[in-house]
Formats: structure tokens, sequence, C-alpha cells
């Protein structure tokens, strides 16, 4: 039998083999066709072991069934992204790499002579 395990998923569905498997079939593993989503990650297919040190499988990926039952673990990336920060003709700010979900320390926050930064706007559309 072929399992699928979610390995800290906190939502969506596992996806669902309903193929009864014996030793020596050939398996093709399933995409992640049950929309699992984990907050600051992406999906990044399937491994024999939780921590990803087994067998990597993705979709479409074939395996020989073995004579035992077969686990698969969710495999999880980080989403990771880049913050530029435009200050309007004031000292510049370096951008920041980091991991989706981490803090921003904006320091030192840009200056302009006579003015006083008063907000930082987001603006998803640049």
């Amino acid at each position: 039998m072929l399992h699928m395990m979610v390995n800290g998923v906190v939502s969506g569905t596992v996806p669902s083999d309903i193929n009864i498997y014996q030793g020596g079939d050939t398996v093709t593993v399933l995409g992640n066709t049950g929309g699992l989503a984990k907050a600051g990650f992406k999906f990044n297919g399937w491994n024999t072991a939780a921590d990803g040190s087994g067998t990597t499988y993705v979709e479409s990926n074939t395996l020989i069934m073995p004579a035992e039952n077969v686990i698969l673990f969710a495999q999880w990336e980080v989403v990771t992204g880049t913050v530029t920060f435009d200050s309007h003709g004031g000292s510049s700010v370096p951008s920041w790499t980091g991991n989706l979900g981490d803090s921003i320390l904006l320091s030192p926050v840009t200056s302009k002579a006579g003015l006083y930064l008063l907000r930082l706007v987001y603006d998803s559309s640049l």
C-alpha cells in the first residue's frame, strides 16, 4: 500500500490513490492534487523520509512497489524573497533578502533633510 503523509501541512488534503498495489507493481506518484499548503513554504515533492533524507519523488515519477508498504512524506521548501525600498529622495536603504514571515529591521531608517519618516507603505504592485 502507498501512503502519503502531510508532514506539517496546515491546509488541503493528501492526494488519494485508490489503487491497491502488489510487490513489483509500477506506481505513478501523484502531485499535490489536494492543494496541500504550509504557511511560508511551497510544496516540493515527496520523499520516503520525513526529513528529506530518503528517495525523492515528484509528480509522474514512477517507483516499483516493494513487498512492504511505502510512505511518502510531503517536502516543503522555504519561500524566500527580496524587499527593496524606495526612499523617494531620502538616504538609501539597502534591500533585504530573507524567508517569508521573517521580521525586517530597518536600521538605519531613511532620512531626508527637514523631513521625518511617518510611515512605511507596502505596495505589492511594484
